[in-house]
């Protein structure tokens, strides 16, 4: 990827901020999970960076989307392999997080499959 452009830098940054997103939870399932050992302190830094990195991530994807599908813009912008690729892991994340618990237990179609 060259880096050409204002838009470039913040592809970057949203990259960067996945990556803090994976790091910290790593970091919290490393010490909940395999570690077991009591580091409160870190675990709940690990926490608070995973939700507001998660949470950046949305918010940066939402306003790629907004600026590429904008239809008032006059020139809009090019959807490069990056912005792709970034609007697929968003719907990949999006899927993944939803509570499908309650989705099937709420649906009355799926729940007469059940019975």
């Amino acid at each position: 990827m060259k880096v050409t452009g204002i838009l470039d830098v913040y592809i970057l940054f949203i990259i960067f901020i996945k990556v803090l997103f994976g790091v910290s939870t790593l970091g919290h399932y490393y010490l909940t999970k395999v570690s077991k050992t009591l580091h409160p302190d870190l675990d709940a830094k690990f926490v608070f960076w995973r939700e507001r990195a998660e949470f950046i991530f949305t918010v940066s994807v939402a306003l790629i989307l907004i600026l590429a599908f904008n239809p008032f813009s006059k020139r809009p912008i090019e959807l490069s392999f990056e912005i792709k690729l970034l609007c697929f892991i968003l719907g990949v994340i999006l899927i993944s997080g939803a509570d499908w618990v309650m989705f099937v237990k709420e649906t009355p179609f799926l729940s007469l499959t059940k019975k």
